[in-house]
């Protein structure tokens, strides 16, 4: 979450934030989040460029967008989330929810040995 969820002092964002969350459930967000990571994938494929994604949390997968889950290029998706990282080796900015830079540099590493 950003902004409303994450109580950021910067009103504009929070009001943006919390509209957005205000107006949309849970199921939306993940699906519009899919689609959007779809139509990238597409688009990338189109003009024949080279891409991997990766994902700050955990890949989630719900049986009710399987649909669109079959979509998805999984050779292009890396699977190991930041979270996992710094959850496993404790790296953790001192506001306990963002990755160190330890975590960012473990992470960069191994994204490296894939591209």
């Amino acid at each position: 979450g950003c902004g409303y969820l994450n109580k950021d002092p910067d009103p504009v964002l929070a009001d943006l934030f919390s509209s957005y969350y205000r107006h949309t459930d849970r199921w939306q967000q993940f699906e519009t989040n899919l689609i959007r990571v779809i139509s990238l994938q597409s688009f990338l494929k189109s003009i024949n460029q080279p891409y991997l994604f990766t994902f700050a949390r955990q890949f989630r997968k719900f049986q009710k967008f399987d649909h669109l889950y079959n979509l998805l290029d999984w050779d292009n998706i890396y699977t190991n989330d930041l979270q996992a990282i710094c959850k496993k080796h404790n790296w953790f900015n001192p506001d306990g929810i963002h990755p160190s830079t330890e975590a960012h540099n473990y992470y960069a590493k191994e994204i490296l040995k894939l591209i």
